[in-house]
C-alpha cells in the first residue's frame, strides 16, 4: 500500500511537471444565457460532458438556484468523511471543508429538492480524501453509482462537486472518461491535474483520491480488455506498473 501510494504521488508530479492544461469552458460550444449566474456564483462550475458539469461546493446565497436556472437536474454531493476523520476531522471541517458536515448537506439537499425553480435529484455520495484514511468498498460502490447516475439521461444534466471541486470531483470526473469516453489513465489523470488536482502538497494531502482513481481506473481498463472492448496491448503503463508493485515481495527488514 505505502509504494502504491509512493507510485501515485510521483505519476502525479511527472504528469504535472511534463503537460500543461488545455482545457476550457470553450468546449461546452455556445454558453446559454441561463448559465450566466452559474458561472457567476459556483466556484468552478465547468462543463465536462454532454450533460455533465463539475463544480466546487454551491455555498453563496443564490448558487443552488443559479444551478437550477442552468437547466441542472441533479447534484452528486462528494461530501461527509472529510469531516470524521479521527482526530483532525474537526479542524479540516471548520477551517478547510465546512461543506463536510451533516447540518451543511442537508441544507443542500432541501434547497435542491425544494427548489422554488425546480426541484432537483440530490444524491449524497460521501468520499474521503484526506491522507491516514482510504476509500473503503462502501464508497466505492457510491462512487460506482455516482458514474452510473451521471451517465443517466433521466438524471442530466447533472453537476458533481466537493469542497473546492478539484481532488474528489476531479477523480470522479477523471473515471467517467475512462468508463464512458475511452480515456487512458494517463489521459483522463491529465486532466485531474488540470483542473486543480496539482502540487506535491494536493497529491500528498489528497492521497487516497489518487490512489483510488489509479486502482479503479485500471480494474475499468481491465474489464474493457476482458470484454473485447480493448486489446490486451492497449492496457495502460500506469496499471502494468501497479501489477508489477503489488507482485513485488520486499525483504522484511526487521
Amino acid at each position: 500500500m505505502v509504494m502504491i501510494r509512493i507510485f501515485t504521488v510521483f505519476i502525479g508530479l511527472v504528469l504535472t511537471a511534463v503537460t500543461t492544461s488545455s482545457f476550457s469552458d470553450s468546449e461546452a460550444g455556445d454558453v446559454k444565457v441561463s448559465y450566466v449566474d452559474a458561472y457567476r456564483l459556483v466556484p468552478e462550475f465547468h462543463f465536462v460532458s454532454k450533460g455533465v458539469f463539475r463544480s466546487a461546493r454551491p455555498s453563496q446565497p443564490g448558487a443552488i438556484d443559479a444551478l437550477a436556472t442552468a437547466g441542472i437536474r441533479t447534484i452528486i454531493n462528494l461530501q461527509g468523511p472529510d469531516g470524521e476523520i479521527f482526530g483532525i476531522g474537526g479542524f479540516v471541517q471548520k477551517h478547510f471543508e465546512p461543506g463536510e458536515g451533516d447540518v451543511e448537506i442537508e441544507a443542500e439537499r432541501q434547497a435542491a429538492t425544494q427548489n422554488k425553480i425546480h426541484k432537483m435529484f440530490f444524491f449524497n455520495v460521501p468520499v474521503v480524501s484526506i491522507i491516514g484514511s482510504y476509500i473503503d468498498d462502501v464508497e466505492a460502490v457510491g462512487i460506482r453509482n455516482a458514474l452510473r447516475i451521471m451517465h443517466d439521461p433521466k438524471y442530466q444534466p447533472v453537476v458533481a462537486h466537493c469542497e473546492h471541486g478539484h481532488d474528489r470531483t476531479g477523480m470522479l470526473i477523471a473515471l467517467y472518461r475512462v468508463l464512458y469516453e475511452g480515456k487512458t489513465i494517463a489521459e483522463a489523470y491529465q486532466e485531474m491535474v488540470d483542473m486543480g488536482h496539482s502540487g506535491i502538497v494536493d497529491h500528498i494531502i489528497t492521497d487516497p483520491v489518487g490512489e483510488f482513481f489509479l486502482e479503479e481506473g485500471c480494474r475499468i481498463r481491465k474489464e474493457k480488455i476482458a470484454a473485447g472492448i480493448l486489446k490486451s496491448s492497449e492496457l495502460d503503463p500506469e496499471c502494468i506498473w501497479l501489477d508489477e508493485l503489488a507482485n513485488t515481495t520486499y525483504p522484511n527488514p526487521l
